[in-house]
């Protein structure tokens, strides 16, 4: 029984549909779930920065929709940690170039970028190793002007974008360490969002099965006490091994809706990929996955008084 006021609030949706080449668009993912209305208020894409390119904000835009882009100093062929990079200046061309475009496109959209800065994944990340020998090159100081310096090019040319602050749920390598061991502050940032999955029995190191609350609530509470900024959900999404995914899907807009009243936007990540040799069945792949799916929007936008699917 929802009680308090502060549940009230529009939550947006936004969804990453996976490459348009192989994979159905927002636009023909409505068509199929709900009979052409609207669900999805933003599109999240991918680009490296050395691909950068605007027309996929504006293709985005022109749906209708906020375009999230997750800006990925990833360079083929370059293992190097990226945050002295960075600060030297060598992306500064590309960053320049379309930050120009964008200020001259005028379309407001979101930029992520160094996301999931806690882990040893990606090159920006404080735990990155690449010899695996135990030196992280990467330091928090070092990340906290990288932003700096990426958001000073945007806003010295004048474009119309929000940049974001993206923390995983679970830090890199198992470290113990609390998140603001990793926090590199949220200047000239407009919200933080946490990546939060449920990868039930699909790798090695993820033999169990948790429900959204379980994997987003201790992250959520370190956030919320590091910041007074609005809590997005970065990327989520459930496979289906040892898992009822429908049930998964209702019990996590509840969540949403009851258990995290700071949280104003949550992302699907709806692509089916392979990870470490395993399907791992992030997408809505069964009709009973879909209507659970609609349903839980529809619970989502009744519990917090928004609009309704």
């Amino acid at each position: 029984m929802v009680q308090a006021p502060a549940y009230k609030r529009f939550v947006g949706l936004g969804c990453y549909p996976g490459p348009a080449e192989t994979n159905p668009s927002l636009q023909e993912r409505e068509d199929t779930y709900a009979n052409g209305e609207r669900i999805f208020d933003y599109q999240l894409t991918f680009q490296p920065v050395l691909e950068l390119e605007y027309g996929a904000v504006q293709q985005i835009a022109a749906d209708g929709r906020i375009p999230i882009l997750n800006l990925e100093f990833l360079v083929d062929g370059d293992p190097r940690p990226m945050l002295e990079p960075i600060l030297a200046g060598e992306f500064d061309e590309q960053l320049e170039e379309f930050a120009q475009e964008a200020a001259a496109g005028g379309i407001r959209f979101m930029i992520r970028t160094l996301h999931e800065f806690n882990g040893d994944w990606y090159p920006w990340g404080l735990l990155y190793d690449p010899d695996k020998i135990g030196v992280y090159a990467n330091t928090r100081a070092n990340l906290s002007l990288a932003f700096r310096h990426v958001i000073s090019i945007f806003r010295e040319n004048g474009a119309p974008v929000e940049f974001q602050l993206n923390i995983n749920a679970q830090n890199g390598l198992d470290d113990p360490r609390p998140f603001s061991a990793f926090w590199p502050g949220t200047l000239g940032l407009e919200s933080v969002a946490i990546t939060s999955y449920n990868r039930a029995f699909s790798t090695p190191n993820h033999q169990y099965t948790e429900s959204f609350y379980d994997g987003f609530h201790g992250p959520y509470k370190q956030v919320a006490a590091l910041t007074d900024l609005p809590i997005w959900v970065a990327e989520t999404g459930t496979t289906s091994y040892g898992t009822d995914k429908p049930a998964w899907l209702m019990d996590m807009f509840t969540s949403l809706a009851l258990d995290f009243p700071r949280v104003r936007q949550v992302t699907f990540f709806m692509l089916n990929k392979i990870n470490e040799n395993v399907l791992t069945d992030w997408d809505l792949n069964t009709e009973v996955d879909i209507n659970a799916f609609v349903q839980g929007v529809q619970l989502l936008r009744e519990l917090t008084s928004g609009r309704k699917v």
